[in-house]
C-alpha cells in the first residue's frame, strides 16, 4: 500500500508535467475504495458485505504509510500522533460549532429465504415494516407505500392469497404491469430508506422480494443502480418507457433532485416535447429527491420551476376557454358539421368525442354522460352554438389528457402509492415529475393509515385540513375531550396554500403555538393545475384571507405558476365582484436556491413560519404580493 500511495503521486506528478509540456490531455486510471460508502454516516456492509469485509479488515493508508514513514526515519511515531490528535480536535470543535449555530403483499416482501443470511440491521429493517402491515389501525411509511405500489402493479388480474378464490372482475389493476427502476441509489435509496435489493452477508447474493410476491402470478420488477450520468442514464430509460408504454412502470430517481439539471436538455427535448413533436407518448415517471433542509444550495432544489414552465397549459384562462381553443373548437365544427347541413346529432357527437380521445370506452361513456347532464334530448341536434357550450365543458373534463407533463410533489405515503398506480391505471401515457421527501422519510408523522391505501381511496389533487385524505387528520381532535383543534369553518382566518414538505413544518409550528384559526391546504398535484378542486375548498372558508407559502426563494419553486393559474380560476369560478387577494409567504427572491450555512437556513425557516401564522393580516405586511 505505502509503494501503491507513492505510485500514485508519481504518476499525478507525471501527469501535470505531461500536460504542461505537451499540452495534451492525459488519464490517469486509478483503481481504490472507499472504506466508508458514500459519506461517513453510510455502512455500505448491506448491500456489498464481501467487500467491506475484506476492507474492514485491512489497514487504513494513513497506518501503513506512516509506518513506512517511521521506518525510514522520516518522522517518529510521537509526531505522528501528534498531528493526528490536532486535526481530531478541529474536527471535535468546528462539530460543536456546528451544533451550536445550529396486507399480504407487504408481509410477502418481508420474507427472505431461510438459508439466507441477512444482515441484523436489514432484519430490523423488514421487522419493523412488517408491524406497519399489522391490524387496521396500521400506518405505513413511504418506502412501504412504494413497495405496495410496485408489489400491487406486477400482480395478475388472478393473483390472490393462499386460500381465497380469484375473481377475474376484481383485480388490482385494469391489466398487470412490469417495474423498472433505476437510480443512483436506487436499490438501497439515496436516504437509507428503500432496501428492495437485499444482500446475503455471507455469499453475496442478491435478492430483490418484489419478485417474490406470487411466482408464476407476476411480473418483473428491476431495480438497478445507474452510474453518475444523469443525461446518459435518463435518455435511456426515457426510451424504456416508449417500449413499455401502457405495459410497465418506468422510473428514473436521482441521488438528489437538484442532479437532474445534468439532464436538462433531454428533459426539454424528449421528457416534456416529444409528444406534441412526434406523437411519442411515455408514461416516465422522474423521482426527484426536493426540500429545504439545510443542506445547501447543490442538495436541496429539483427546481420544479423548471418543470412548471414546459407545461403546456394557459394561465390566464380555464381549458376551453383560452382563444385557441376557442378557434379549434370553431374549426372542427365548420368542418365536420359542414359535410351534414350545419348541424351534428347525437351519433354523429358521439363519434366525433370518441375520435378526439382515442374512442376508449370509458371516454365514450364520459361523452354520453355530459349530453345527458347539459339537458339535451336524445334526438337533439347540435348546432354550433350547442357544439361550443358542450366542447368548452367536454375540454375541462378532459384537460389533463392534452397536458404535455404532470407534476406531483406528493406529501403522503398514500398519496404516492396512488399517484405510481395512477400512471398504469388510466387510458393515456403521460411523463411524472415527482418531488420526493428526504428528511421525512425518517420522520414519524410523515406517515399514512393502511385503510388509506385500500379499495375507495385514490390520489386527491388538493388535501384539506383534517379531511378525509388528510394523513394527520387523526391528530385534529384532542385524544381526551374529542374536540377538533381548529375552529368552524366560517371562522378561520386564514387559508395557507403549500406544496411539499413545508406542510409539516407549518403544521407543527401551528400546534406549537395552539393556533386554532388557520389551516392548511396542500397542493398536491401542481400541474396540470387543478382549478375546481382548488377553488372549492377556498370557498369553504369564507371569512378567511388566503395565502401561498413556499420554503423555496420567491422566483423558485411554484409560486410564479400557481399565482396566475389561481387569480384566473378565482376570477372566473366565484361570484365575487372582486377576487380574493392572494399573499405569498416564504424566502425573497434568489439567483441561488438555498444557503450553505445551516444557521441562516433555520433563521430564515422560522420567519416564514413566523408571518404564515401571524396575527395580523398578511396584506398589511412588507413582501406581500397580489
Amino acid at each position: 500500500m505505502p509503494m501503491t500511495l507513492m505510485a500514485v503521486v508519481q504518476a499525478c506528478i507525471i501527469a501535470a508535467d505531461w500536460r504542461a509540456r505537451f499540452k495534451r490531455d492525459i488519464i490517469i486510471d486509478i483503481v481504490g475504495y472507499r472504506r466508508l460508502g458514500h459519506n461517513e454516516q453510510d455502512n455500505p456492509v448491506t448491500t456489498l458485505p464481501l467487500s467491506y469485509t475484506a476492507i474492514a479488515a485491512h489497514p487504513p493508508v494513513l497506518q501503513l504509510y506512516g509506518q513506512q514513514l517511521e521506518a525510514e526515519g522520516v518522522i517518529s511515531q510521537d509526531q505522528l500522533s501528534a498531528w493526528q490528535d490536532a486535526s481530531r480536535q478541529q474536527y471535535d470543535e468546528e462539530y460543536e460549532a456546528y451544533k451550536s449555530g445550529s396486507t399480504w403483499v407487504g408481509k410477502s416482501l418481508c420474507e427472505v429465504p431461510e438459508d439466507f443470511d441477512l444482515h441484523p440491521d436489514m432484519a430490523h429493517i423488514l421487522n419493523r415494516r412488517r408491524k406497519m402491515l399489522d391490524g387496521p389501525d396500521s400506518r405505513v411509511d413511504w418506502a412501504t407505500a412504494e413497495q405496495l405500489a410496485f408489489g400491487t402493479l406486477v400482480l395478475r388480474q388472478h393473483a390472490r392469497p393462499p386460500g381465497v378464490e380469484a375473481d377475474p372482475g376484481q383485480g388490482l389493476n385494469k391489466g398487470h404491469y412490469s417495474v423498472r427502476m433505476t437510480g443512483q441509489d436506487a436499490e438501497r435509496g439515496t436516504f437509507n430508506q428503500r432496501h428492495f435489493a437485499l444482500y446475503d452477508r455471507s455469499s453475496g447474493r442478491r435478492l430483490n422480494a418484489l419478485n417474490n410476491i406470487k411466482p408464476c402470478s407476476q411480473e418483473k420488477v428491476e431495480i438497478w443502480n445507474s452510474p453518475l450520468n444523469e443525461a446518459g442514464v435518463l435518455g435511456f430509460e426515457y426510451g424504456f418507457s416508449l417500449g413499455m408504454a401502457g405495459t410497465g412502470l418506468v422510473a428514473w430517481e436521482a441521488q438528489f433532485g437538484d442532479f437532474a439539471n445534468n439532464a436538462q436538455a433531454m428533459i426539454d427535448q424528449f421528457v416534456a416535447a416529444a409528444e406534441e413533436r412526434w406523437g411519442q407518448q411515455s408514461g416516465l415517471v422522474l423521482m426527484l429527491p426536493h426540500g429545504y433542509d439545510g443542506q445547501g444550495p447543490d442538495h436541496s432544489s429539483a427546481r420544479p420551476e423548471r418543470f412548471l414552465s414546459l407545461s403546456n397549459d394557459d394561465a390566464d384562462h380555464l381549458p376551453g376557454h383560452s382563444p385557441s381553443a376557442r378557434r379549434q373548437i370553431a374549426t372542427t365544427f365548420a368542418a365536420i358539421a359542414g359535410q351534414h347541413g350545419g348541424v351534428l346529432d347525437r351519433s354523429q357527437t358521439m363519434n366525433l368525442l370518441g375520435g378526439l380521445t382515442g374512442g376508449s370506452g370509458d371516454r365514450q361513456e364520459a361523452a354520453e354522460l355530459l349530453w345527458t347532464e347539459m339537458g339535451l334530448a336524445p334526438d337533439a341536434l347540435v348546432t354550433q352554438e350547442k357544439w361550443e357550450s358542450l366542447m368548452v365543458q367536454y375540454m375541462r373534463r378532459n384537460a389533463e389528457r392534452s397536458s404535455n407533463i404532470f407534476v406531483v410533489n406528493a406529501t403522503t405515503p398514500a398519496q404516492y402509492f396512488h399517484v405510481l398506480r395512477r400512471q398504469l391505471n388510466r387510458p393515456y401515457n403521460k411523463p411524472l415529475v415527482l418531488f420526493t421527501p428526504k428528511a421525512l422519510l425518517h420522520h414519524r408523522p410523515f406517515t399514512s393509515a393502511l385503510k388509506d391505501l385500500t379499495t375507495g381511496t385514490f390520489f386527491n389533487r388538493v388535501i384539506d385540513d383534517g379531511k378525509v385524505s388528510d394523513n394527520t387528520r387523526h391528530l385534529a381532535r384532542h385524544p381526551k375531550t374529542g374536540e377538533p383543534f381548529l375552529l368552524p369553518a366560517d371562522q378561520i382566518r386564514r387559508v395557507v396554500l403549500c406544496s411539499g414538505q413545508i406542510y409539516y413544518a407549518l403544521s407543527n409550528a401551528r400546534r406549537a403555538k395552539r393556533i386554532r384559526d388557520v389551516v392548511f391546504v396542500r397542493l398536491e398535484q401542481i400541474a396540470p393545475f387543478p382549478h375546481d378542486l382548488l377553488v372549492k375548498v377556498i370557498q369553504g372558508y369564507p371569512a378567511a384571507e388566503l395565502a401561498w407559502c413556499q420554503e423555496e426563494p420567491k422566483n423558485m419553486g411554484a409560486w410564479m405558476y400557481v399565482k396566475p393559474r389561481l387569480q384566473t380560476a378565482l376570477r372566473e369560478l366565484t361570484d365575487c365582484a372582486v377576487a380574493p387577494r392572494l399573499n405569498y409567504v416564504g424566502r425573497p427572491s434568489a439567483a441561488s436556491p438555498a444557503t450553505a450555512s445551516m444557521a441562516i437556513h433555520q433563521a430564515e425557516m422560522s420567519e416564514i413560519m413566523q408571518k404564515a401564522l401571524s396575527e395580523q393580516p398578511l396584506g398589511s405586511q412588507d413582501g406581500s404580493a397580489r
